[in-house]
Formats: C-alpha cells, structure tokens, sequence
C-alpha cells in the first residue's frame, strides 16, 4: 500500500511543464513537513494536503488455452486419452511448453512412473522431441 501526494500547478505553467519534473519529485510526505515542488520559471509545483492510495495485489495464476498441453497437465483424469495426449504435446510450440515446463516434467514422469511399459517410449519421444 502506498499513500502518493497530490501535486498542484498553476494553469499557466502546464504548457512549460516538462512531464519528467514530475518523476523527480518526492512520492510521499516526509515526517514533519510537507516537501516543495522544484522551481519552475519563478513558481513552484506545490503538494497539497491531500493524498491517494494505491493498493496492490499480485498472484500468478497458470492457464493454457492449448488443448494439447492441458490433456497432457489433467492426464490422470482421462487415462483413456493418454496416448492421444502424449502425441499431441509432440505438436505443442516449444514457447507454451516452456511456460510449463515444470509441470510438463512433472506430467511426463509420472506417466513415466505409473504406465513405463504402456507409455514409455512415447514419453521418451515427448522429451528428446
């Protein structure tokens, strides 16, 4: 959370106003005293008492769109699919498989684990593919 000082000019200096004046003015109010603006031509840009507040939060989430990659990730699911997902994260981008690779690994080895003498050497062409 961040609490940024509202600045206030007068209308005659917004045409002289070079915008990067604003980046080098302090963000929020300093213990005591409120801060000056810089000079501009013989006035200042003061800050005024009032304030907003910007609260931010992040999460990542993890979506594909791509049905080849999504078969592959929700395998356990539909185990009957297996080896018509497998050869079809053989068509995936190498870029989608990237931003899941972990999982991708994740898929591969336990398909791996669990069905090696089934899925075995289509898991082996998934990975050296």
């Amino acid at each position: 959370q961040h609490n940024l000082i509202v600045y206030k000019c007068d209308q005659s200096l917004h045409s002289k106003l070079d915008p990067s004046m604003y980046i080098q003015l302090p963000w929020q109010h300093q213990e005591g005293a409120p801060p000056a603006g810089p000079p501009v031509k013989g006035a200042k840009i003061q800050p005024t008492r009032e304030t907003f507040t910007i609260r931010t939060m992040v999460c990542s989430t993890k979506l594909t769109q791509n049905v080849d990659l999504l078969g592959l990730l929700k395998w356990r699911q539909h185990k009957d699919k297996l080896e018509h997902n497998l050869k079809g994260l053989m068509r995936v981008s190498g870029e989608e498989v990237v931003k899941f690779l972990q999982d991708t690994f994740d898929a591969l080895f336990s398909i791996l684990d669990e069905n090696a003498d089934r899925s075995g050497r289509l898991v082996f062409e998934c990975l050296v593919q």
